[in-house]
C-alpha cells in the first residue's frame, strides 16, 4: 500500500469535468491551506486545471460559492 505522503496536497474534491481538471479544497475554522496543497495548487494551474479553495462562512456563503463554481463549469 502506498504510504499517507503520496496523497499529500491532494484536494478534498478531484475530478474531470468536460475535459478539464478541477481541484476544490474547503477550509473551516481555522484550517489554513498546507504548504503541500499550495504546491498542489500551482501544478493544477500550470497544466490548465482550475483550482478552488473554499473558506466555510456559512451555509449560504457556501452555497454562493458552489453556484460560481457551477457557472464555471457551465460555460
Amino acid at each position: 500500500f502506498p504510504s499517507h505522503d503520496s496523497h499529500k496536497g491532494m484536494s478534498d474534491i478531484e475530478g474531470i469535468i468536460n475535459g478539464k481538471f478541477w481541484s476544490i479544497e474547503l477550509k473551516i475554522g481555522k484550517d489554513r491551506q498546507q504548504d503541500s496543497q499550495k504546491k498542489r495548487e500551482a501544478e493544477i494551474k500550470a497544466d490548465g486545471g482550475v483550482y478552488w479553495l473554499l473558506k466555510w462562512k456559512g451555509f449560504e456563503a457556501f452555497q454562493e460559492d458552489f453556484n460560481q463554481i457551477s457557472n464555471q463549469i457551465n460555460k
